[in-house]
């Protein structure tokens, strides 16, 4: 067994992290960055969305779910980063102003048209009294 020479001296130990934590909410900015938000506080990039831009926007062929595909006369496409170049910027939190909820606009048109055939049969009502009343006037 063999010994070497000189003062104990301990490792000295200091913390760099944080204390585990549990993703609470994500956040987008214009730039395409996603954070994530944990509950210990803490907010860190998790990934970056690239946008694709085709040379003929025209050219895309439609798909469901709002979604696009590539054709011949589009073109091919490139990922750039949002803001950058003729890249446009992301809006966080916002929905396609063609989103719509299916289910509210039906019971809206159902409110609608009800509402409607009401009022035909209440104007129908009201013409038929005038019509009453103008043959007793006789």
């Amino acid at each position: 067994m063999t010994q070497f020479a000189g003062d104990y001296s301990p490792l000295k130990i200091s913390a760099d992290g944080a204390e585990s934590g549990v993703l609470v909410r994500t956040e987008i900015d214009e730039r395409g960055d996603v954070y994530g938000v944990f509950d210990n506080g803490s907010r860190k990039p998790l990934y970056n969305i690239p946008l694709a831009e085709v040379a003929n926007p025209d050219g895309l062929l439609k798909t469901d779910g709002n979604a696009f595909l590539l054709s011949r006369s589009s073109g091919k496409f490139s990922l750039n980063q949002a803001g950058e170049g003729s890249a446009g910027t992301l809006t966080a939190g916002a929905l396609e102003s063609s989103n719509v909820e299916v289910a509210q606009e039906l019971t809206d048109l159902i409110s609608t048209q009800r509402a409607y055939s009401s009022n035909a049969k209440i104007v129908t009502t009201v013409d038929e009294m005038l019509d009453e009343t103008t043959r007793l006037k006789r």
